[in-house]
């Protein structure tokens, strides 16, 4: 099962009603809404996509099945962006 985590060269901060980091590698911007931003939060410390989909079941109201393919979703835009790492143990 694979384990995610932010990159550590980005910087984040709350505008508004969204999360916007900064890639300090290609210093693009990218803009996170709020449930999305709780993914990022979760990935301060690597965890695998398993522990990512029960800590936003417990935040929101979904089913695990919806949640797991939403977090993979945005887990493969992140991964896109190279904002994430991963690495299946």
């Amino acid at each position: 099962m694979p384990t995610v985590w932010e990159r550590r060269d980005c910087v984040s901060a709350q505008v508004e009603d969204s999360l916007v980091i900064l890639d300090l590698e290609t210093l693009v911007y990218h803009s996170l809404n709020s449930t999305a931003s709780a993914l990022w939060e979760l990935l301060a410390e690597p965890k695998p996509e398993a522990a990512l989909v029960e800590a936003l079941c417990e935040q929101y109201e979904v089913s695990p099945e919806h949640c797991s393919v939403s977090v993979r979703g945005l887990l493969a835009q992140l991964e896109a962006s190279k904002l994430v790492s991963e690495k299946t143990i």
